[in-house]
Order: C-alpha cells, then structure tokens, then sequence
C-alpha cells in the first residue's frame, strides 16, 4: 500500500556517531537522505561525487542526495545572474556526465527566497519534515557530513590511495564524443602554451558575485606580496580562472591569459566544470607543477582531490560570524 504521513519518521536532528568504515553510518535501519539547502555556489557537488566514487569503489550503497532551491525555477548563463534552481541544474548535470545522475532525487522548490544560510537550513528541514512520505524511517544528513566522511578515509587509506581513486573515477567523465574531444583538445592546446623550463605555480583567482564576495581575490593583499615573490623567485605563474567574466580586472600584474580559455557551453550544454576538471586532470601530469594557490573555493578542493598540491588562504572578517566559522570549519 502507498506510504502515509502517519508510516513516515522523519529525522532531522539525530545524533551521528563517525565509525571506522566511513561508509556505514551508525543508525538503525532506514533510508538515508543527504540534503544540501539553497545556494548560490556549486562547489559541494565536488564533495558529493567524490564520497559517490569513494562508496563505489568500497562497493557500498550509494546514498540519495536531495538538492533544494528557492525563488524563479529559471537558469542564468551569466553568474552575477545565476540563481539557487540554476546551481541544482549545474550540479545534476555535472553528476550525470560523471555516471552518478540517478543518485540525486528532485530538487525541492521551497518558498519564498533568501539570501542566508540559517533560514534556508530551517525552512527546508520543515519542508521535510512536513512533506516527505515515505514508508519506514528515514534520516536525512546535511551534505557537510560527507566531507567529514572523506577526510576520514584520506587519513585511513592515505592521501596516494584515496587521490588516486578519485583520480581515476574523474576522469571517466563523459559527454559525448564531439564534446569530449572539443574539451580535452581545447585544454591540451591551452596547457602547450605554459613554460616546462621552470617550476609552474598556477594561482586560482576566484571572483564571485553571490557566495562569499569577501573571499574573492581582488580584496585579499596576501596575493599581491605573493605575486611578487614568486616573480622575484623566477616562477613561472599562470592565474586560472574559474568565474564567468570575459576579462580580468588590472589589480594584479604580470596576469597572461586576457580573456577566458574555454567556452561556457557546448550544444546549449553548461561545460564550465568539465572544462575545469579536465584542465586539472590534464596540469597533474606536468612534472615541473609544484601546485595550486587559491582562496575559499570548491575548485580548490576538486584539485586536492585529484591530488594536487593546495594551498588554500581564507580571510575572516574582523569580527567572526556564522558563516565564518562554518566555511573555516569546512
């Protein structure tokens, strides 16, 4: 018979302990759900894949991931308009060309709209709470547990095995044979363009409208002063950028690429993140890379977990709030 409300437990607030197989979560019997509210940044689905690949390549059972947006279910091309329904649409789309498509549920259009963490948390835990029938019990997690989940089986398996996992599962990402081509073409041609006679640092230059405007490169210092060391050490520098804008502002010298590598779609389909992948898969095999120098982005983590070298600066406002202490502990 069909579910009813009545049938359903819903949990939302249990207490999770961390087992030794990451992958085996100490509740009773039930279905698991990982939740992710509104945002208007798309790095956790870095995160939510790669606990997806981790899982099965430990043949386990794969969890459910519900993704959630609120206002217009409208997408944007450019990101200063991009809304909360435009990064769901990007984060299903870059999970099917990775195999994983039937892992992520509906997206839950939720009322109204919000600019902050805190409501959009509890406004969709109400929805859940109050709309999902399901026979039996079932728990749904914030998305941030899998993060934990897979710093614990870096430090178990070591950084060389889970990297290489990883590695390996990316690059099975698939359009189709024309797209594929296009992408790994149009980066290879980009990556013959960088100097192999001297160590290569790239410098991840992050510009964001919406999420985290304060992290964005253009307002830290620390990158000028680092600009200049590495100028003075004789490195060679490349700035990768990972944003929509068609040119770079002035605020930083000795910046080569003017204008953005690659383009935002192919055949109407959104390849920003496979170009990105595909530029970092492909940069891992240059020997004389030393790593990659960025600010608060999930872009930094995809790298680290394709084994890069990161070094990750975050700058805090002068006085600490919320969001701070929950990107820090991120």
């Amino acid at each position: 018979r069909m579910a009813t409300a009545a049938d359903s437990v819903i949990t939302t607030n249990n207490y999770l302990y961390l087992p030794n197989d990451p992958f085996q979560w100490n509740l009773p019997e039930g279905v698991y759900i990982t939740y992710l509210p509104p945002t208007n940044s798309s790095g956790d689905i870095y995160h939510m894949v790669s606990y997806l690949m981790l899982a099965e390549y430990e043949k386990k059972t794969l969890p459910m991931i519900q993704l959630s947006y609120d206002g217009n279910a409208t997408s944007k091309k450019n990101e200063s308009e991009m809304n909360t329904y435009s990064q769901t649409q990007r984060c299903i789309q870059f999970a099917k060309h990775l195999g994983f498509e039937k892992c992520f549920l509906n997206p839950i259009k939720l009322p109204g709209s919000g600019f902050r963490s805190n409501p959009r948390q509890k406004k969709l835990l109400n929805y859940l709470k109050n709309n999902i029938i399901s026979k039996g019990r079932v728990y749904f997690v914030e998305q941030k547990l899998l993060t934990t989940l897979i710093s614990h089986y870096f430090i178990e398996n070591g950084r060389n095995k889970a990297t290489d996992i990883l590695r390996e599962s990316f690059q099975k990402w698939s359009v189709d044979e024309k797209v594929n081509n296009t992408i790994k073409n149009d980066v290879q041609d980009e990556i013959k363009r960088m100097d192999a006679s001297k160590s290569l640092i790239i410098i991840q230059y992050r510009y964001s409208s919406k999420a985290n405007k304060n992290e964005n490169t253009d307002d830290i210092e620390i990158f000028k002063r680092l600009n200049n060391y590495l100028n003075e050490k004789n490195y060679n520098t490349w700035y990768l950028f990972v944003d929509s804008r068609s040119t770079e502002p002035s605020t930083i010298e000795h910046i080569h690429n003017k204008k953005h590598c690659f383009p935002y779609e192919i055949q109407n389909i959104d390849c920003g993140k496979l170009f990105h992948l595909e530029f970092l898969l492909q940069v891992s095999k240059l020997k004389n890379l030393q790593g990659i120098i960025g600010n608060t982005s999930g872009c930094l983590d995809l790298a680290a977990f394709v084994g890069h070298n990161v070094l990750n600066f975050h700058q805090f406002n002068n006085k600490m709030n919320y969001q701070s202490y929950r990107i820090f502990l991120q």
